[in-house]
């Protein structure tokens, strides 16, 4: 696997993981409330009450004109990136000048497609620089107030939209040349996804 590869597969392996471990706090919080439990939430990530459903991201299904489960042979002009022959979930971006680069006033750094079983589970926008946080003004503005995640010792900030049948996530790292990412994943498709990973250490290892 190319390096490149190798960095974007970690990317998504810590993503994942965060994720799951995120949704074990909130049901841990949720089985048993209490004032310490409250308190403990407020310390380690958000509130169990604040993980409402996110209609929007439901509603959207997907990224603009593409909805999850969609068949990979109907979207046009994709090329697989190379060093993903046995993951799983397969990448694919875009030909050059096939793709609008833009979300909002965000300019693009890529748009990353990944398919579990030939069929759309997850979306991914990259962003450098000062385009960050107009990325993440464009998401605020489509699927309405994230959950701030505030767990001690994640690498830079993360957000979180949670649906019943998708979820989204914004996380951001670097100071000198920050970076961040927007995924909007299939749920179902994830947990299938993520099943080697909690078999090999799961969330508990982060």
């Amino acid at each position: 696997m190319n390096p490149h590869a190798l960095i974007f597969q970690h990317f998504l392996n810590m993503a994942m993981k965060c994720y799951l471990l995120f949704l074990s706090l909130a049901a841990a919080g949720c089985s048993s409330p209490s004032a310490e439990a409250d308190q403990t939430q407020a310390a380690t990530g958000p509130a169990a009450g604040s993980l409402v459903v996110t209609p929007m991201i439901d509603e959207k299904n997907g990224f603009r004109e593409l909805s999850f489960g969609q068949d990979r042979a109907s979207i046009p002009d994709l090329v697989e990136l190379p060093g993903r022959e046995n993951l799983t979930l397969k990448d694919y971006q875009k030909e050059p000048g096939k793709e609008k680069l833009q979300v909002g006033t965000a300019e693009l750094h890529a748009i990353t497609y990944g398919f579990h079983n030939d069929k759309l589970a997850r979306v991914t926008l990259t962003v450098l620089g000062d385009n960050t946080d107009k990325l993440l003004n464009a998401a605020m503005g489509l699927y309405g107030e994230p959950v701030l995640d505030k767990r001690p010792g994640l690498p830079g900030r993360w957000y979180w939209w949670i649906g019943e049948k998708v979820v989204g996530s914004y996380h951001e790292n670097g100071k000198e040349g920050k970076r961040g990412y927007l995924t909007l994943s299939d749920k179902v498709a994830t947990a299938d996804v993520v099943k080697p990973l909690a078999n090999e250490g799961g969330a508990a290892d982060l």
